[in-house]
């Protein structure tokens, strides 16, 4: 019986390293599942774009980079091999504005060209436009009813 338990605790101290190794996974800050892929821009009659839903929080770049949207719907991020590029709070961009109402992302545009720029639609009537490789506001507007 000792033998047994002797036996057992060697056993078990020489595969708990290989254990813990097989069960360290990397954590990504995105759900891939709810990323969609970016179109080829030839086979477009208009730029990419995407509603923010349950099913759907980012998208995936041609140039690999992924657009997520945090869970707080204020934060849209910039990912390139699991690594944060940048991360903007485009909410906080339109609250200067008269008669905004917000505040979650709702829409997507993603431009491509001439200047890679991202059109976020915020709450019910604020825009605003990121640059896509810096994540820096560079307009925000309001649309009247």
């Amino acid at each position: 019986m000792a033998i047994r338990i002797i036996g057992f605790l060697i056993l078990t101290r020489l595969l708990l390293p290989v254990t813990l190794v097989a069960q360290k996974k990397q954590v990504l800050p995105y759900d891939m599942r709810l990323v969609k892929q970016e179109p080829p821009v030839e086979s477009l009659e208009k730029e990419p774009s995407f509603t923010v839903l349950p099913q759907v929080r980012g998208m995936k770049g041609l140039d690999g980079i992924i657009l997520w949207v945090k869970a707080d719907r204020k934060l849209l991020a910039a990912y390139q091999n699991d690594k944060l590029l940048w991360e903007t709070n485009v909410v906080d961009a339109c609250t200067h504005l008269s008669g905004f109402e917000g505040p979650p992302i709702i829409r997507m545009v993603v431009s491509q060209s001439p200047v890679a720029v991202i059109f976020v639609q915020v709450g019910k009537n604020g825009f605003v436009e990121v640059d896509r490789k810096t994540g820096k506001v560079s307009g925000t507007d309001i649309q009247e009813e």
